[in-house]
C-alpha cells in the first residue's frame, strides 16, 4: 500500500482571524489578501471556500505560492486532475519548487501514471534530500516501483515498518 503525506506549508503560518481577512478582503480585495483568506480557511477546513479564494487571488496575480496552495486545497477536495494543473503551473513560476514536485508525484501514483510519478518524486529527491527522507520518497518510490511492474506484494521490511508505524 502507498502511503504518502501531502507537503504543504500552510498550517505552518500564523495568520489573523477570520473575520479580520474577511474584513480586508471586503476593504480592499487585492491578491495577497484574497490569498490569506484561503490559508485562514483552509486552516478551518473550509476547504471550498479556500480553493475560490485563491482562485480569486490567481485571478488577480498568478503565483508559484497561490496555485502551489490552491493545488494542495483542490488534492483535498479529490479534484486530482485540477491539482495537477496546478502543481504544473506552480512548475512553471519555479521549476525546482520542491513541494510541487513531491506533490505532482504523489497524485500521478495515485493515477496508477507511475513512469511520471517516479521522475516527480525523483525530482523532488534530488531538490531537498533531507526533506524527501522526512516524508519517505525512497520507500515510496520502490513501492511504486512494484506496482508498476505488477508486483503488489509488499517487502518484509515495509511490512514490519507499517506494523511499528514508522
Amino acid at each position: 500500500m502507498l502511503k504518502m503525506k501531502l507537503y504543504h506549508d500552510i498550517f505552518d503560518r500564523e495568520l489573523p482571524p477570520l473575520e479580520e481577512v474577511e474584513h480586508l478582503v471586503q476593504e480592499a480585495p487585492s491578491a495577497e489578501h484574497w490569498h490569506m483568506l484561503g490559508m485562514v480557511q483552509f486552516q478551518k477546513l473550509i476547504f471550498h471556500q479556500a480553493e475560490v479564494s485563491f482562485t480569486e487571488a490567481l485571478a488577480l496575480e498568478a503565483t508559484a505560492e497561490r496555485h502551489f496552495h490552491r493545488g494542495v486545497t483542490r488534492v483535498i477536495m479529490g479534484k486530482f486532475g485540477d491539482a495537477l494543473d496546478d502543481f504544473e503551473a506552480v512548475l512553471r513560476f519555479e521549476p525546482e519548487h520542491f513541494g510541487a514536485h513531491y506533490n505532482r508525484g504523489r497524485l500521478l501514483a495515485r493515477l496508477r501514471r507511475y513512469d511520471e510519478a517516479l521522475e516527480a518524486l525523483e525530482t523532488a529527491q534530488r531538490l531537498n534530500r533531507a526533506q524527501a527522507n522526512r516524508l519517505q520518497v525512497g520507500r515510496a518510490m520502490r513501492t511504486i516501483r512494484r506496482l508498476r511492474d505488477g508486483d503488489t506484494r509488499e517487502s518484509f521490511f515495509d511490512r514490519l515498518r507499517g506494523l511499528l508505524g514508522t
